[in-house]
């Protein structure tokens, strides 16, 4: 038995004016049952003389039908009242069954087909359109039972001291490559680059357009299982990718095979219902003020406050995340690692260089990320939690149960979409960045990754030189505005390392490690100054027209030169590095399967 909120549908012809009561509190009633009269106003045609139609204003009276079954509760309205718009309240009904959580149109707690609709164009399976539940695409439930589950949910989550943590998978846990190659230097023992890759897994998996299946190689971001054990006893953690339902299982039997971290909460692009975007309200449609998330792409989440940004992992360079085919291509900063005639290589990252003879391969990742990542999300549920306490929302969970009804289950509780922002503003409030030589020519700077995300620390992005600049991050020494902030003691002119050190770790760490050394370059100093000699201006006006032509072309040259170097960087450079950098590597019928 459930009470339901009886509302009034779009399909009238607002305002109505209640005329009768038609059933007393207490009655049991059949759908269809007319509940009420009313009025309205409207106009209708009449027919004058000579078969000449005007449209003239009339006042009629109607009949309102419950569209459901059940008893018949409190009245919310009474005679006489004006009713002006949809969505108000009349009655309460009690129901056997609000069909509140429905699967493949029908009710899934009294079986009921719910995809009939009658003469009225109400139909039921409408009052359950919330698709909250993970890995089942035909699985919804109304907004009151979301409401009552992640309430639930809420509780046993405070009773805790947990948050929810919401994983990406590729680039952020684990990085993966369809290249062959891998799987026959995995079964060459003497191999060179047997000691960085002994440790990818592997697995297959068929579809439609192969038969065959492919094979795909996972590298597990160093420091995982350490991770998983320590951060889910801080949160309750899901998995959300883009890719498809086949890969995240497979993945998550990689890096959690006893499904003891994740469990069933796997939400892949299968049911999200969305190829381009992810959204917290597809796993939290009612409150999402528990929720952080852990990703190596900010757009696809435009930028949430919810978001942690992780640096990419890219263990087989230039592979990208192999699932992002279909999404917006991502503006990074600048491109990493290379390639050989499109074969995947390892980074440098794994020194495969420093292995020892009996494949024990030291030093062969050296990425930290992870327990850098540890590190923010301890602080950011710290964070909470001292909010939570000082609020004294709840003594205990058991006291939200004895509220009344009425209220609202998260007021007063901290939420995370206000913590985590206030946290990362103090981070490089105050510092003013300008790039040289970082950012993909042609970008729009406003719309690149590293300048989004420093933004979201407080730090103050320019384009042009000026003395404000407190911090130039710069990818190389040879450019004017690197020039030109050498001039000025107060500015520190850095490597990305610096701003993306301080990114990750939620932290303005001192620049003195991260300084580019600046020769001195008088000759170029000067040209910026404006004082090149008026000697070679002189001999130049002397030349013949040739002379002056190739003279003219060559300071074309020079100047497209100047402005080259301090242009940001581009993918262009070579074709088979932009291929597999910016679009990744495509999935084919002649990829060649490793015979494993």
């Amino acid at each position: 038995m459930a009470d339901t909120n009886l509302t009034l549908p779009w399909t009238l012809r607002y305002p109505i004016t209640i005329v009768q009561l038609l059933v007393a509190t207490g009655t049991e009633i059949g759908k269809n049952t007319p509940l009420f009269t009313y009025r309205y106003k409207t106009t209708i045609t009449q027919t004058r003389d000579l078969n000449e139609e005007i449209e003239v204003p009339a006042e009629l009276l109607a009949v309102f039908e419950s569209p459901v079954e059940g008893t018949v509760g409190k009245w919310t309205i009474q005679e006489g009242d004006v009713i002006e718009q949809a969505g108000h309240a009349v009655v309460t009904l009690t129901e056997a069954c609000p069909h509140a959580v429905q699967f493949a149109g029908m009710c899934a707690l009294c079986g009921k087909d719910l995809t009939f609709q009658d003469y009225s164009g109400y139909q039921e399976s409408e009052r359950a359109n919330v698709k909250m539940f993970h890995n089942t695409s035909g699985l919804a439930v109304s907004m009151e039972e979301a409401e009552r589950i992640e309430k639930k949910s809420a509780m046993t989550l405070l009773a805790a001291r947990k948050l929810i943590l919401v994983v990406d998978l590729d680039q952020t846990v684990i990085h993966t490559t369809v290249d062959p190659l891998i799987g026959e230097w995995k079964k060459d023992p003497t191999n060179s680059h047997y000691a960085a890759v002994k440790d990818v897994y592997s697995f297959s998996l068929q579809d439609a357009a192969n038969p065959r299946g492919y094979w795909y190689y996972v590298k597990v971001r160093p420091g995982l299982p350490e991770f998983l054990a320590r951060i889910s006893q801080l949160y309750e953690l899901h998995i959300y990718t883009m890719a498809t339902k086949s890969y995240a299982r497979a993945i998550s039997k990689i890096i959690d095979p006893d499904g003891k971290y994740f469990g069933d909460r796997i939400l892949t692009r299968d049911e999200s219902g969305n190829l381009e975007q992810k959204n917290l309200q597809r796993l939290f449609p009612v409150d999402t003020s528990l929720v952080t998330i852990i990703d190596d792409r900010g757009d696809v989440w435009k930028w949430s406050a919810n978001l942690i940004k992780v640096i990419p992992y890219e263990f087989f360079v230039g592979i990208g995340d192999i699932n992002s085919r279909f999404l917006p291509k991502a503006q990074d900063v600048k491109a990493t690692g290379s390639t050989s005639g499109g074969t995947v290589t390892i980074s440098d990252d794994a020194d495969v260089d420093n292995a020892s003879e009996s494949g024990d391969p030291s030093g062969a990742d050296k990425d930290h990320e992870l327990h850098t990542l540890e590190n923010v999300l301890v602080r950011v549920h710290d964070k909470y939690y001292v909010a939570y306490d000082d609020r004294k929302v709840l003594e205990k969970p058991v006291n939200m149960r004895k509220r009344k009804r009425t209220m609202d289950w998260r007021e007063g509780l901290p939420d995370i979409k206000v913590i985590m922002p206030e946290m990362k503003r103090n981070v490089l409030n105050g510092t003013v960045i300008l790039f040289s030589g970082t950012i993909p020519l042609g970008a729009n700077v406003d719309t690149v990754d590293v300048v989004i995300w420093a933004r979201s620390f407080g730090a103050t992005i320019v384009k042009e030189f000026s003395t404000d600049v407190t911090h130039l991050v710069a990818e190389r020494v040879g450019t004017k505005k690197v020039q030109q902030a050498s001039r000025y003691s107060h500015i520190k002119i850095v490597s990305p390392a610096w701003l993306y050190t301080c990114l990750s770790t939620w932290t303005n760490v001192p620049a003195d490690d991260y300084i580019l050394e600046v020769p001195e370059n008088s000759a170029f100093d000067a040209e910026i100054d404006g004082d090149a000699s008026n000697d070679k201006k002189d001999t130049d006006a002397d030349d013949d027209d040739d002379n002056d032509d190739d003279h003219d072309k060559d300071s074309d040259r020079d100047r497209s030169e100047e402005s080259d170097d301090d242009s940001d960087f581009s993918f262009d450079e070579d074709p088979v590095v932009r291929s597999l950098l910016v679009d990744g590597p495509v999935l084919t019928d002649d990829v060649p399967v490793a015979n494993l």
